[in-house]
């Protein structure tokens, strides 16, 4: 056999051993830490007292995430899920995967917004002004919502209604009510998924099984950056 085909063999062999080894490890066992049951097969349990034997762990829920926040695993990488208020638990060492939609998935419903966000939600804001021409009110109290949001649904005719804390309060709703009924020229995007009887209003939902499939991908992906957020993307 010449040199040439040995080294095209030689390096056809390392790959097919390379891919099957990411195969086994990324493919069929991704290692989990959760208190959560996950539909897919392809997720291995890691119990707490092992968590560090593995270089890539993904934390599934905000339990799992406080249980094992303080271990430190050098060189681990973990992939956080499962959490929709990532801000409160953020850690620059972490990848997030939040099940929240990509920001570009609105542009589709205008080129202007306007946003309520709390201290729960202000990495999401983050993300949104980055990619949207947004407006955005950072609120401590339905108070403040009240205050605000009259003089701002006249000039913005696009609201993203985001799934806040303080937006299931019964007080806010009926805030919400009232003056998007004032304001019936106004499109609701409603991320929220609220009870605002009689007023019209588009439905964003994000299924638990696409968000976990986004998981899987994020979770099986070579290069991964620390600190980065992933949105689920159509």
């Amino acid at each position: 056999i010449s040199q040439k085909k040995f080294i095209v063999f030689k390096n056809i062999l390392i790959f097919i051993i390379s891919f099957f080894g990411c195969f086994k490890v990324w493919g069929f066992e991704i290692p989990i830490f959760t208190f959560e049951k996950l539909p897919f097969a392809d997720f291995r349990p890691v119990d707490k007292a092992k968590i560090c034997e593995e270089k890539r762990l993904v934390v599934y829920g905000l339990r799992a995430y406080k249980e094992i926040k303080d271990i430190v695993c050098p060189g681990q990488v973990r992939i956080v899920g499962g959490i929709l208020y990532i801000s409160p638990v953020y850690n620059p060492k972490d990848v997030y995967v939040s099940p929240l939609p990509h920001p570009l998935k609105f542009r589709e419903f205008g080129d202007s917004f306007v946003v309520f966000y709390s201290s729960f939600l202000s990495f999401y804001w983050e993300d949104l002004r980055k990619y949207l021409s947004v407006k955005g009110v950072r609120i401590g109290s339905i108070y403040e919502l009240e205050r605000e949001l009259h003089n701002l649904l006249s000039y913005y005719k696009v609201y993203l209604l985001l799934p806040d804390p303080l937006i299931y309060d019964e007080r806010a709703l009926s805030i919400l009510r009232y003056w998007f009924k004032k304001h019936p020229e106004v499109r609701v995007i409603d991320l929220a998924q609220v009870d605002l009887a009689g007023i019209s209003k588009i439905r964003v939902n994000v299924s638990r099984g696409r968000y976990l499939q986004i998981l899987r991908k994020v979770a099986t992906q070579e290069d991964l950056v620390r600190g980065r957020i992933y949105y689920v993307e159509d």
